[in-house]
């Protein structure tokens, strides 16, 4: 892991970024969908993304981050713009970070010169590197961010594990009688 901070990066311009001063971002489209029983559920969809090489500062030296070559996981404290939809007839809505979106408002996620990124990857023949992810922030906020989801998916799997056996044991049950 790399820890620098992004300079001299051109400008990313296009009819939905050019006001935001990045260097690289994900475009995201807000998907709301209601069971049959009424139930409401959201999430953010991509729907573009640009990362171009970038360059960071580490110490005293100017490295190429290869993004272009694989499009890597942006994560961290990104600048983040959100873009809501109209109410129209039979858009639904759905409730993110205190307050109600409508279906198809965008949310742009993004790096700017000046700040502090980690990055993960491989390195390049130039020195540089191959990145799989670029995350804002440190490499202590980039750990401390898998520790988090590692707990998450260990919580899932234990779960799983519980209904698993549940299921085992009333199947056992069942046949027996």
């Amino acid at each position: 892991a790399v820890t620098g901070t992004l300079r001299d990066n051109p400008t990313l311009s296009g009819d939905r970024v050019a006001d935001y001063e990045l260097v690289a971002y994900e475009i995201e489209e807000w998907d709301v969908s209601t069971d049959t029983d009424g139930n409401v559920s959201s999430k953010w969809v991509s729907i573009s993304r640009n990362i171009p090489i970038l360059t960071i500062q580490f110490e005293d030296a100017m490295l190429p981050i290869h993004a272009e070559q694989q499009q890597p996981q942006l994560s961290g404290d990104l600048h983040e713009f959100i873009e809501e939809a109209s109410g129209s007839f039979g858009r639904s809505s759905a409730q993110y970070d205190g307050q109600g979106l409508y279906e198809g408002s965008l949310r742009i996620q993004g790096l700017r010169n000046n700040d502090l990124v980690t990055v993960i990857g491989d390195k390049a023949d130039d020195g540089g590197v191959v990145p799989d992810r670029i995350h804002s922030g440190t490499h202590t906020d980039l750990i401390n961010e898998l520790r988090q989801q590692a707990q998450i998916m260990q919580i899932g799997g234990g779960i799983f594990a519980v209904i698993g056996a549940v299921v085992l044991i009333g199947t056992a049950v069942y046949a027996l009688k």
